[in-house]
């Protein structure tokens, strides 16, 4: 029986943390899909993230989002547990990412702003806008027809996201990759 050899201290703290850090980088990897997408497509590709720096941020978020779930929902019912998941998912959004995408990548504040918060929620508007008159005017009388409603007027929010949320060149970098599939399911009806 032959002794191994010691490893240093940063051999053993890598070889410790390898399932560590695949965990982390795959919270990570589902933290970063969340994200607006042209400022997930600048932190995949430009800065080749690494995703143990935000990790911590979406356990901690998680963790508060647990804890104000279940204090809210005692002293206001279940609109405390959305509550309790809005708080710190705003927290996160308003102070952490606009930080960490500036220090990261180097896009200002405002930009990441404009991209992160403006533009989806103006191409959103139209839709807004289409789904309080259809309730205002016509009123679903069940829970069935409230679907079949919103599935109605989901066209109106792509049209909004492709005009208002995309400029010419990311329109022009997504159309044909959208329509191939939109033109080969049409052909097939």
């Amino acid at each position: 029986m032959t002794a191994e050899p010691e490893k240093s201290a940063p051999a053993a703290r890598h070889s410790l943390n390898g399932p560590v850090s695949r965990a982390l980088g795959a919270i990570g990897a589902a933290v970063l899909r969340c994200m607006p997408g042209p400022i997930r497509r600048k932190l995949e590709t430009e800065a080749g993230m690494r995703f143990g720096r935000f990790v911590p941020v979406a356990i901690a978020e998680g963790l508060c989002n647990l804890a104000l779930s279940i204090i809210l929902v005692r002293k206001i019912g279940i609109i405390g547990v959305a509550w309790g998941t809005v708080i710190p998912n705003m927290a996160t959004s308003i102070f952490f990412w606009p930080w960490y995408v500036r220090k990261t990548l180097g896009v200002p504040i405002g930009e990441y702003a404009r991209k992160a918060w403006l533009l989806p929620t103006a191409s959103l508007i139209p839709f807004a806008i289409c789904s309080y008159l259809v309730g205002r005017f016509a009123p679903a009388p069940n829970l069935l027809i409230f679907f079949v409603q919103v599935a109605a007027l989901l066209p109106v929010a792509a049209v909004g996201a492709w005009y208002i949320g995309l400029n010419r060149a990311e329109r022009e970098t997504y159309g044909p990759h959208l329509m191939t599939p939109l033109f080969r399911a049409v052909r097939r009806t």
